[in-house]
């Protein structure tokens, strides 16, 4: 995976990133990993040893570390599920989205449909930056609101315009059929980001809803009732009352 702006891989553009803003030397990086400082040159211009990625967390932050190892193994293995691609602006764009504080935990609350009953599950979402403008999100475990629909699944999200997102979401397990595409809002702040997901579920083949995650847990049921009371009226909400010869 690499960013057409700079013809490098993102994970030789981090670790080249990290090391301009900590003022580290190839040499002194490579005497602190145990490498040649051929290993390091080579790795920060697109040409990754695995022995300088494995040791990483010897010498940088662990969350850096990790960044960069997510990163290099996207290169060897790109997601398949992802339809994201990136432009030739992406590299320029990346330092202005990833000051957005969007990686790490938040909460999530959805409206779905189960057994014919609309359903409210609450999810615990972890996140992290995968490449220039692109955020992994995905649920820790199955919401305890929906043992009989729910399951475990990621989505790659497009960050555009620095506040929308918007991707495809798939399940962890090739025994879940569930699937479809997200679309999200940011709050300008940043704490919260309203949006609609459409896709197939247990229920249907075609049906959608909307989602709301918060930092704050306790401020789901809020934001949902106002997105609900303010927002498009979706087929959850219309589930078992439309009749088109009726109108």
């Amino acid at each position: 995976m690499t960013s057409r702006g700079s013809d490098r891989p993102l994970y030789s553009a981090l670790l080249r990133e990290y090391m301009a803003d900590n003022a580290i030397g190839e040499q002194a990086l490579a005497d602190q990993l145990g490498v040649s400082r051929s290993a390091i040159s080579n790795t920060r211009n697109g040409r990754g040893y695995p022995k300088v990625i494995e040791n990483l967390h010897l010498a940088l932050p662990a969350e850096t570390a990790q960044k960069i190892a997510q990163a290099w193994d996207l290169h060897r293995t790109p997601n398949a599920n992802s339809i994201v691609e990136e432009s030739e602006s992406d590299e320029m764009l990346w330092k202005k989205a990833k000051r957005r504080d969007l990686e790490g935990t938040w909460h999530a609350l959805w409206q779905t449909v189960v057994d014919g009953q609309v359903n409210f599950n609450h999810e615990t979402i972890e996140s992290s930056w995968v490449r220039p403008l692109v955020l992994r999100v995905g649920n820790t475990e199955v919401s305890g609101d929906n043992p009989k629909g729910g399951y475990l699944w990621s989505a790659d999200l497009r960050f555009a315009d620095n506040e929308f997102l918007l991707g495809n979401y798939f399940p962890q397990t090739v025994a879940v059929q569930s699937k479809g595409t997200m679309f999200a809002v940011l709050h300008r702040h940043g704490r919260h980001l309203n949006g609609l997901w459409t896709g197939c579920n247990y229920d249907l083949d075609l049906a959608c809803g909307h989602f709301v995650f918060a930092r704050n847990y306790d401020e789901l049921n809020d934001l949902m009732s106002k997105q609900i009371a303010s927002g498009p009226m979706t087929a959850v909400e219309n589930f078992g009352k439309m009749d088109l010869n009726n109108n």
